[in-house]
């Protein structure tokens, strides 16, 4: 498998479709496996804090979910195929999959619940095994939920870095096979509790300014991006093409 790496994040140049794919095969290979859809917010707090750095590194897949880590491909002069938002793989898989046991954990009250209805319209088949909000304490508890459950696919709606932490957690302490994918506010999404952006914006690579429109207070992660971009063009100028 083909990967472009971003400041030694080894992620993988697979189109949506291949990414849908691969996550199923995984699971019919009854593969413990953590995939991570990565943003420039991501890569951007890993390189300041090493136990970051190492928890992505761990991971068995790396997607290109953010518009800044295609451009920061493209300035490499190693161009990913496209986009992999971590909404649209689920979704992928979800549709492709009959039969797939799914756990939900994350997002406010009720939250999941709907989301897990939208899943059941993209395909009847699926069977939700679990479904839990991300207001809990014990981790270790929900852990143990999750294992007794016996999903194959496991979808984590909780933020960066926390829902990343939990799932190496769930992982490393599960004796069987599952697929966990780290899905940050698809839940939302999923319930109607948000909206996605509108197509021309998705492909224009401004979802971001859809989220900042929708939700103000984010501004102050949004600072990353450009933050981001400032660095990758300094290290391309001062550091050549292939030394990041």
């Amino acid at each position: 498998m083909a990967v472009i790496k971003i400041y030694d994040f080894p992620v993988a140049n697979l189109s949506l479709n291949e990414a849908v794919n691969k996550v199923i095969k995984l699971i019919e290979e009854r593969r413990k496996a953590h995939i991570i859809t990565i943003n420039p917010e991501m890569i951007y707090a890993a390189l300041n804090n090493p136990d970051l750095k190492q928890l992505i590194l761990n991971a068995d897949l790396i997607l290109p979910d953010g518009v800044g880590i295609v451009l920061a491909g493209k300035i490499k002069g190693q161009s990913f195929k496209e986009r992999v938002p971590g909404i649209e793989l689920v979704e992928g898989v979800i549709r492709k999959k009959n039969n797939l046991k799914v756990y939900l954990i994350g997002a406010k009250p009720g939250v999941a619940e709907k989301a897990a209805i939208k899943l059941l319209e993209f395909n009847n088949t699926v069977e939700i095994v679990g479904i839990e909000n991300g207001y809990f304490t014990n981790d270790e508890e929900k852990i143990e939920q999750i294992i007794k459950g016996n999903p194959e696919l496991v979808l984590v709606g909780m933020g960066f870095p926390r829902q990343e932490i939990f799932i190496r957690n769930l992982l490393t302490k599960s004796p069987e096979p599952m697929v966990a994918v780290g899905i940050g506010g698809s839940f939302d999404v999923w319930a109607g509790v948000t909206k996605r952006a509108p197509k021309f914006m998705q492909k224009a690579g401004l979802e971001w300014l859809w989220r900042l429109i929708q939700e103000p207070w984010r501004y102050k992660r949004m600072m990353v991006l450009p933050k981001f971009a400032l660095k990758v063009l300094v290290d391309y100028k001062l550091r050549g093409r292939k030394d990041w």
